[in-house]
This record gives C-alpha cells, sequence and structure tokens, in this order.
C-alpha cells in the first residue's frame, strides 16, 4: 500500500470506516460471525469505492488512493479470516 493510500485512508471518513470494520475482523472478543460480516461490510465499501470510480469522468488521485487503500485492507482481512478460520492441515 503507497504512502499516499495510507494518508487517504486516514483522512476521510469512508477510510476511518474502512479501519474500524477492519479492526473488527481482526478483534479477537469479536463472534466469528461478527468478524464475517465486518469483512463483508468492508468488501460492500470497496465496491461502492469501484462503481463510483468506474461512473467518474475523471478519477482523482485521492479516489484512486482511497480504493486501493480499502481494497488492500479487504484483501488481508480476508486472508487473515481464511487462515483463522479454516482448520489447519
Amino acid at each position: 500500500m503507497s504512502v499516499g493510500a495510507v494518508e487517504s485512508l486516514e483522512s476521510r471518513p469512508t477510510g476511518r470506516l474502512a479501519g474500524r470494520w477492519a479492526g473488527h475482523v481482526q478483534a479477537a472478543h469479536m463472534p466469528g460471525a461478527a468478524q464475517v460480516v465486518s469483512w463483508m461490510n468492508l468488501v460492500n465499501l470497496c465496491c461502492g469505492l469501484d462503481e463510483g470510480l468506474t461512473a467518474a469522468e475523471a478519477q482523482s488521485a485521492d479516489a484512486v488512493a482511497l480504493h486501493e487503500a480499502v481494497l488492500s485492507l479487504a484483501i488481508g482481512c480476508g486472508g487473515w479470516l481464511i487462515h483463522l478460520r479454516l482448520p489447519h492441515m
């Protein structure tokens, strides 16, 4: 994740919401179902950002950086859930 993506993630309400959901995904005290729902919310947010970028005539660097950051969070949290929830063989 680039420095611009991290700065964009921390400075926007959408980015802060994504960070909160990512925290819920990885919170040890959360039930598994709540972790998965938080991850799904993160993925839905990423899809919404993707649709916004696709519909925009001109894509700003900030919007692209925000999308990149949320996408990275969703991928990372999904991998974390898979590693945590699947039995290790």
